[in-house]
């Protein structure tokens, strides 16, 4: 076999193997080798695992450097994974940008309990964000975003966020 472990597949622990004909040898890990956590999540309510967002592009494909305040905004997919207890879970998910005025909420919905996801749009206009620029082309503005997942019946909720750079990708000149 072409392979010895390490970090490609299983990692070293520090634990050592005695042998007569080899010698002390390090042994590999068989289980848990980082940290683990264990969170309680109540019957009915939800642990948020991701927040994802996706910056699209309103305006046509850019051939020339787009000027900042003039384009036709963004639009933010913001797609947040979560897990729900055994059961299932009922309630909205609010996602909001840190951009002025950018909520939504996506009114009630029945997540089944285990994996699954929950998706809004948010919309970014010229006049509230920022460009993001390539290095050394000018400013790498971040804007944060926050999820929120509020249960239909008494719970504490879960909120998550992450961050989003509003940008375009083109071919134009210099």
């Amino acid at each position: 076999m072409a392979c010895t472990g390490g970090w490609d597949w299983a990692p070293i622990s520090n634990t050592y193997r005695m042998s007569e004909s080899v010698g002390k040898t390090a042994t590999f890990s068989f289980g848990v080798w980082k940290g683990v956590s264990l969170v309680s999540i109540p019957p009915g309510d939800v642990s948020i695992e991701h927040v994802v967002p996706v910056t699209r592009f309103l305006g046509a494909y850019p051939t020339a450097r787009i000027e900042e305040g003039a384009h036709e905004g963004f639009n933010v997919t913001v797609t947040v994974h979560v897990w729900a207890a055994r059961g299932g879970a009922a309630g909205s998910m609010q996602v909001q940008g840190a951009w002025g005025g950018a909520t939504a909420t996506t009114g009630h919905v029945n997540l089944p309990g285990g994996r699954s996801s929950v998706s809004v749009a948010l919309h970014a206009s010229a006049e509230q964000t920022k460009l993001w620029w390539p290095n050394g082309m000018g400013e790498q503005v971040m804007y944060n975003i926050t999820a929120q997942w509020m249960p239909a019946s008494a719970g504490a909720g879960a909120e998550a966020g992450a961050g989003a750079g509003a940008g375009a990708v083109g071919s134009y000149p210099g």
